[in-house]
């Protein structure tokens, strides 16, 4: 019935149908549907209900215990996903930099109990958010379209607007941000 209902749902909206091709995305919009949760007709909502159902709802029906918001995560998984657009590169390790750049912001969002490395290995082994490469100690985001939400979403939240502006008038970047710029 749940399946059946989904075909239908997809197949009389639009918005849904197009995003339904994508293999992510499909899998996005069921997971959320499973959930019992609306299905958003933009991609945009899309991605933000599926980091609410990765980074709380998935707790809950795991019984893992934390006081922490997707809010507060998603806050730092920003700042971790622009810094690593900025550098234009998807998978990192843990250096002096990233450490620092995840302290800082865990701080701000008061989620100072968190190391920088435990908060990486919460959201590897609990939100599946970001993964291991072969490479021990070499993470990145679990699929780049994450990674392009998130600083999406920092640089409508942070008022860094202009970049995309400079970026599309230059044009030399423009095939690295094509997708932040979209969403």
């Amino acid at each position: 019935q749940q399946a059946d209902d989904l075909v239908q749902r997809i197949r009389n909206d639009s918005a849904l149908s197009r995003m339904a091709v994508n293999p992510l995305l499909l899998t996005m919009i069921s997971t959320v549907h499973r959930r019992g949760s609306a299905l958003p007709g933009r991609r945009v909502d899309l991605y933000k209900e599926i980091l609410q159902v990765l980074l709380e709802k998935r707790e809950r029906a795991k019984e893992i215990s934390d006081t922490s918001t997707a809010f507060q995560k998603i806050s730092v998984l920003q700042s971790l996903a622009f810094s690593l657009m900025l550098a234009e590169v998807r998978s990192f390790r843990l250096s002096y930099q990233i450490d620092r750049l995840l302290r800082e912001k865990l701080l701000s969002v008061s989620l100072g109990k968190y190391t920088s490395a435990k908060f990486i290995k919460k959201m590897k082994e609990v939100s599946s958010l970001l993964i291991e490469k072969e490479e021990e100690g070499l993470y990145e985001f679990s699929h780049f379209s994450f990674q392009e939400y998130l600083v999406s979403v920092e640089i409508k939240e942070s008022g860094k607007e202009q970049l995309l502006i400079d970026i599309i008038r230059g044009s030399h970047k423009i095939s690295w941000w094509a997708e932040v710029i979209r969403l």
